[in-house]
């Protein structure tokens, strides 16, 4: 018996250097994670909400590969992987995450949150820029803020999802819902909501000639740039929504008369650009490249 008791007291001791081993390797991986995260007695009794977002092909494609490390020089690759990637999504959200609405602050824990895909159902985001330089932004390695817009013109609505680089990392630091009539590009927005779902505003909304750049007549493999009618246009022009996500790398402008409208469709790197400028009080289409 009392080599039994001296077994047992062996084990128990084990087990307890063990655990405290285990809880030692613990609070270092704790203290070397470059995001800290923050705990929240208030989250940790909230119901898991079972994620029921479908899986397109593109996350089951991404959701079996790691994101590659260099994926967070550029906002835009790392962006790619966090729209496909309900794991990598999940990693890289700081927790709790803030949702501000009507001047109120809220938090979502992570068992609450539900993947996003961050683009329509054609799979295209927008860019609203107000010049082509802008374009240039969304190649700058120095950006440390971008924020991604829902757009809902039908709801009058603008959530906004702002990522802040910390420590090397792209992270969704937090929300802001807000009326559309309230933001920036409110001026256009209203504007393009007609354009885009009223044909006889949008023929109205053009100019006598347009500016294209596409497939070439002749050749669909070659591409050229010419002037093309308003008739011509209804053959080139691209399907447009009410409700889009778009993306600002920091470009901020509330009186400016001239909008690059940029959808893109990163699975397939294709891309289309319309370009509009306001005299006096109305917004024309003048350009288009597809």
């Amino acid at each position: 018996m009392k080599l039994f008791a001296a077994t047992l007291l062996i084990i128990a001791m084990t087990v307890i250097s063990l655990s405290g081993c285990r809880h030692t390797q613990t609070n270092k991986a704790e203290e070397t994670d470059s995001i800290a995260v923050e705990n929240v007695d208030s989250l940790m009794n909230e119901p898991e909400v079972l994620d029921s977002t479908p899986m397109s092909e593109v996350e089951k494609i991404m959701g079996e590969k790691p994101m590659p490390r260099a994926a967070d020089e550029l906002f835009d690759d790392f962006f790619f992987n966090f729209s496909n990637n309900r794991k990598v999504q999940k990693q890289r959200i700081v927790w709790p995450l803030k949702y501000m609405a009507d001047g109120e602050t809220e938090e979502i824990g992570e068992s609450q949150w539900q993947m996003e895909k961050f683009c329509a159902d054609d799979g295209f985001y927008v860019v609203l820029l107000d010049n082509e330089d802008q374009i240039a932004l969304a190649k700058d390695t120095a950006l440390n803020e971008v924020v991604v817009n829902h757009v809902d013109i039908p709801q009058n609505s603008l959530k906004s999802f702002t990522f802040n680089r910390i420590e090397g990392k792209w992270m969704m630091t937090e929300i802001e819902a807000e009326e559309l009539s309230d933001s920036r590009n409110a001026d256009f927005l209203q504007f393009y909501q007609k354009f885009a779902t009223d044909t006889t505003f949008c023929y109205d909304s053009l100019e006598p000639v347009i500016n294209f750049t596409g497939p070439d007549e002749q050749d669909e493999n070659l591409t050229t740039t010419r002037v093309i009618s308003c008739d011509e246009y209804a053959d080139w022009a691209p399907e447009l929504a009410a409700d889009f996500f778009s993306i600002s790398y920091g470009q901020r402008s509330s009186s400016s008369n001239n909008k690059v409208f940029i959808m893109r469709q990163p699975s397939s790197s294709q891309e289309c650009r319309l370009y509009f400028h306001r005299k006096g009080s109305h917004w024309s289409l003048y350009r288009l490249v597809e």
